[in-house]
């Protein structure tokens, strides 16, 4: 449990020190490649393979799921089929997934 707070911690310490020390000899936007990359959780909660979003939470609800789906998804556009898939690939049944769609209907793409 120490651990999950002291490397983030740390790679946020040096990140800022990264960015402090960086101020005028570098170019600003490589400084902030630096940053994110020191700052970037290594165990990502929401995690995209092959262009299929998996939410890795504990306690998820099918609404949950598709709200991630959907937020990795902007801009591009995505259809209820394709969401309901990516849903019930989360482990939940067709039901609950249905369920969850009709609940979150006013944002998907629904042409």
């Amino acid at each position: 449990m120490d651990a999950n707070v002291v490397v983030p911690l740390a790679s946020w310490l040096l990140a800022e020190a990264i960015r402090f020390a960086q101020k005028g000899s570098v170019d600003p936007s490589d400084a902030e490649l630096m940053v994110e990359s020191l700052t970037e959780r290594r165990y990502s909660v929401v995690e995209k393979i092959e262009g299929r979003v998996y939410l890795h939470a504990k306690k998820k609800s099918a609404v949950e799921v598709a709200l991630v789906v959907l937020g990795q998804q902007h801009p591009r556009r995505m259809g209820r089929p394709a969401l309901m898939a990516a849903v019930r690939r989360n482990g939940f049944s067709q039901n609950n997934a249905n369920l969850a769609l009709t609940r979150i209907s006013k944002y998907i793409d629904e042409d």
